[in-house]
């Protein structure tokens, strides 16, 4: 009997595979084919965005409206989910700005320059502890302890609270927010938002009582005319900045350094050339970035690359797809930390471009310059990483070991 071969995949099952799986597969050869042959792509969830002029409108345009989106997402978590949908990230138009503006002023460049030092000796505390060992994992062992240990310090949470206040974000990004929510997910979100948003509340109340030079003393006196931020804002604020700041940076430095010591050139020469690292950051955001861009929705019928996103649909993008998009970056495919300082996507555009992308990248920078100074000789341990089916692009782990340590000399 002649046997049956399977039938091709077409372009839309293997998109609605990659969404259902919460883009856990490779994304970016589906993305070429998609951005070549249908650039604003129709889905059972909305139309996919997969060029940067497309992207940057999505972000850009206030036709294009996030709160309504947040609504559609978080709304099936219940009272929990509209709490995270009222975020000010969230929000749009003037009520948005004016908290923007306020928060603006605790994550303003000159202030985040001067976080250096801190940032600098929490990665040279944790290299110190990963000095005799053989082996290590790049996420677990430098990502998530120099992120979380970095936004709690700002923050002035003591360090007996660090994981506990990193896991209220995870939450939130262990999620499929184009295609639903697990009731499991449900219920860890609801009982988060509680507990979280009761810690702030009473940290808030310390801080107030007991003003610092920390962050959130900064936040607290932070004015606008006679514009401050109310108790309830305050506590969302933080909120929001766990969950941006320690997750999405952690999976950033995975992410680029998978690539950093796959092409081992570019490893080499940012060995030589320590001055490279900034652009090796930004090479690195733009490569295989963490970082997928928040849904909107269609405020009016809005033409995208000759195609009509109809008022009340949800239009998304994968900052992935964009950021290698040859009409905006030559060679896209190719990882080169000299590149020209093109602009990207990975902190998003707009009204919403992430708010902490400078502190972001000072952790990144950090982390980056003190693995090339202090662990040169490192090698990958596995030849493709697994991907965790969660919203950001983010891997279970990154595990490298050093040549210049045998087994028998160090710890593991």
């Amino acid at each position: 009997m002649d046997s049956i071969e399977p039938k091709p995949e077409s372009l839309a099952d293997e998109v609605a595979a990659f969404l259902a799986d919460n883009g856990s597969r490779d994304p970016h050869s589906l993305f070429r084919r998609v951005r070549e042959t249908e650039p604003v792509f129709r889905t059972p969830h909305g139309f996919l965005l997969t060029r940067f002029a497309d992207a940057q409108a999505l972000f850009a345009d206030p036709r294009f409206g996030r709160h309504e989106q947040a609504k559609r997402e978080y709304g099936p978590m219940g009272d929990a989910g509209l709490d995270q949908a009222s975020m000010f990230s969230n929000l749009d138009g003037e009520e948005h700005r004016r908290i923007r503006m306020l928060v603006n002023k605790a994550f303003a460049p000159n202030v985040v320059k001067e976080w250096q030092p801190l940032v600098a000796k929490v990665v040279a505390g944790i290299m110190d502890r990963l000095e005799d060992r053989a082996a290590f994992d790049i996420l677990a062992d430098i990502g998530e302890p120099a992120a979380e240990t970095t936004v709690c310090e700002i923050m002035g949470v003591p360090p007996d609270k660090y994981n506990e206040c990193a896991g209220w974000g995870k939450v939130f990004i262990n999620q499929n927010r184009v295609t639903g929510y697990s009731a499991e997910i449900k219920q860890i979100a609801v009982e988060a938002v509680r507990v979280a948003s009761a810690y702030f509340d009473a940290f808030i109340e310390e801080k107030t009582r007991n003003p610092d030079d920390r962050f959130v003393s900064t936040l607290i006196r932070a004015q606008e005319g006679k514009d401050r931020l109310s108790r309830d804002e305050l506590i969302k604020v933080l909120r929001f900045i766990i969950l941006g700041g320690t997750d999405n940076t952690a999976n950033q430095l995975a992410n680029g350094m998978w690539h950093l010591l796959r092409h081992r050139d570019q490893w080499e020469m940012l060995k030589q050339r320590p001055e490279l690292v900034v652009p090796a950051v930004e090479e690195m955001l733009r490569f295989e970035t963490s970082g997928r861009g928040n849904p909107r929705v269609a405020l009016e019928d809005i033409e995208l690359s000759g195609t009509v996103i109809p008022k009340g649909s949800t239009a998304f993008t994968f900052v992935a797809a964009v950021n290698r998009d040859p009409e905006r970056f030559p060679d896209p495919d190719r990882f080169d930390i000299t590149r020209p300082p093109y602009m990207h996507l990975a902190f998003a555009y707009g009204p919403h471009m992430c708010i902490g992308n400078h502190m972001a990248r000072l952790i990144l920078r950090e982390c980056l310059a003190a693995l090339a100074a202090r662990a040169p000789d490192i090698e990958l341990e596995i030849e493709h990483p697994e991907w965790r089916t969660t919203w950001i692009r983010a891997m279970k782990g990154l595990p490298v070991r050093r040549n210049s340590l045998s087994a028998s000399t160090a710890r593991r």
